[in-house]
């Protein structure tokens, strides 16, 4: 439990140091994505639904009707989508239609309703993406009506094959029956296969019924449910949708690339890395001047109480500096009237030196700069003079100097203009 709130807080205190990459990356999306949104030509879609008959597989059962429900969806997305029946569409449509171009445009699927087919078409023109859904559903239905009429049209011809040949095989019998004497013998079996077959040809026109009605039903399976309506505003490009689809997807990457810069960045941004570093319990973030009462409280809180009696100011690295520290801890210890003497030092990876000071200093605080100094140096300073036998008993973070007086320069030259440089103090 403790490590995730340790993960937490690190990814928490990477945040409020990188807020910037979060919020800049979402910001430029939304600005891309909104120029994008102003110069993309409109598109507009228009849908017809399509309603598939499932009175015909009501007897089948649940499971089997599913099935069923499922091949024939299945089977009417792809007749949709072929290029006969998107020939013939553009062919109703007329114009400059061509199958391959409006291959791309349709968009067939099942829609949430059960048995119903969606068709929906997108085009720069409103009026023209209706009509070519109309036109792609339309030619569905007939496309759906052809098969069925030619998956029947074998069986329906061999029935009527058979009717003609049982209506000569009547015909016949019924010529010699008339021409036979009633009363001799022969006219009882004429009449015996007129009745048979006139009982043959019942029973085949019987099935030729049933293949009409099965046809006819085949052939209403599939019917237009909706035609589709003349669009009032564009799909495409849509403004709410691109800028919420751009500000999550540049919040997301901001806050990876927050964590990875966070990551991969080793210098010193706060009091909590010093801490981490330099292994110090008291730290002090100083203000971009140091002042002795920040140092005053400094010594109370780290030094009183615990024999400071030589304290040895240290820099983390080469390019910290402890002059300010120095003099102002200096005049802290005189105002508290504490018998104390502090030095300053340089890092002891810059000056040897330093280490054969601190075998008789009593504390060391160990100096660093915001956003400059390594933590890699810092840990190294400390761990050298915990080696050396000198307790490291604070740290202090001074800001970047360099820094702010270039943004202060930056920020007169940019509101005044330039003016004669101010004399220091």
């Amino acid at each position: 439990m403790s490590g995730d709130l340790s993960v937490l807080h690190s990814i928490g205190r990477a945040l409020r140091r990188r807020h910037r990459l979060v919020w800049l990356p979402a910001l430029l999306a939304i600005a891309g994505a909104g120029l994008l949104a102003a110069f993309l030509p409109p598109t507009y879609e228009a849908t017809a639904l399509l309603a598939i008959d499932e009175q015909q597989q009501a007897g089948l059962g649940f499971d089997l009707a599913l099935q069923a429900d499922q091949y024939l969806t299945q089977r009417y997305v792809a007749m949709a989508t072929s290029r006969p029946v998107l020939g013939r569409a553009c062919a109703e449509v007329g114009g400059r239609c061509d199958p391959a171009v409006l291959a791309g445009r349709v968009s067939v699927q099942p829609a949430k309703a059960a048995g119903v087919i969606s068709v929906t078409v997108r085009d720069r023109d409103a009026s023209r993406a209706a009509r070519l859904a109309n036109a792609v559903a339309g030619q569905v239905v007939a496309e759906n009506r052809d098969q069925a009429t030619a998956g029947a049209a074998p069986s329906r011809n061999y029935l009527r094959g058979q009717l003609d040949q049982l209506q000569q095989q009547a015909d016949a019998i019924q010529a010699r029956l008339a021409a036979t004497p009633r009363g001799s013998g022969a006219d009882e079996a004429l009449l015996a296969q007129l009745t048979q077959v006139q009982q043959q040809y019942s029973a085949t026109y019987g099935r030729a019924q049933d293949l009409g009605v099965q046809q006819a039903r085949l052939s209403a399976a599939l019917l237009v449910r909706q035609e589709a309506e003349r669009p009032s505003r564009p799909a495409d490009p849509d403004l709410i949708r691109y800028v919420a689809v751009a500000g999550a997807c540049g919040v997301t990457a901001g806050f990876l690339l927050a964590l990875l810069v966070d990551r991969t960045d080793r210098r010193v941004r706060d009091a909590a890395d010093l801490a981490v570093a330099a292994g110090a319990e008291v730290v002090l973030d100083a203000e971009p001047r140091v002042a002795a009462a920040e140092c005053c409280a400094l010594l109370i809180q780290g030094g009183t109480g615990a024999g400071w009696q030589e304290v040895l100011v240290v820099a983390a690295s080469r390019s910290d500096a402890v002059d300010d520290v120095h003099h102002e801890l200096a005049r802290a210890a005189t105002q508290l009237r504490q018998p104390m003497t502090v030095t300053a030092a340089p890092a002891p990876a810059a000056d040897p030196s330093t280490l054969v000071r601190a075998r008789t200093a009593s504390a060391a605080i160990v100096v660093a700069t915001r956003g400059r100094t390594e933590t890699a140096d810092v840990r190294r300073t400390a761990h050298l003079l915990r080696r050396a036998g000198v307790r490291v008993g604070a740290a202090v973070l001074l800001p970047d100097r360099r820094g702010a007086a270039l943004s202060w320069t930056a920020l007169r030259r940019r509101l005044s203009g330039p003016e004669p440089a101010a004399s220091s103090r």
